[in-house]
């Protein structure tokens, strides 16, 4: 894996990643919320990411959770809408 911080071609910086497993989640301070969820696929050392046309950058996919939604609920339903992978 590629050492941190990771620079895009505009100064945006990846300083620093948290990776928690789903059954992981219930042990974290539920005072600080968790607005958003975001996948990482991996393949052949490889990282799926997306175009987002509006900032004009690659991203992970992922975004916020809907009412009611889990973590793990909202990173499947981001990775469809926004790379149409299908992981049902």
């Amino acid at each position: 894996m590629a050492s941190l911080p990771l620079l895009d071609d505009v100064g945006n910086a990846l300083v620093g990643f948290r990776s928690v497993a789903e059954p992981g989640l219930a042990a974290l301070d539920a005072r600080i919320p968790m607005p958003t969820a975001l996948t990482v696929v991996t393949f052949a050392d490889r990282v799926l990411m997306g175009f987002d046309r509006w900032r004009r950058q690659w991203e992970l996919p992922g975004g916020m959770l809907e009412p009611g939604e889990t973590a793990w609920q909202a990173a499947v339903r981001e990775l469809e809408e926004e790379t149409g992978v299908v992981t049902r």
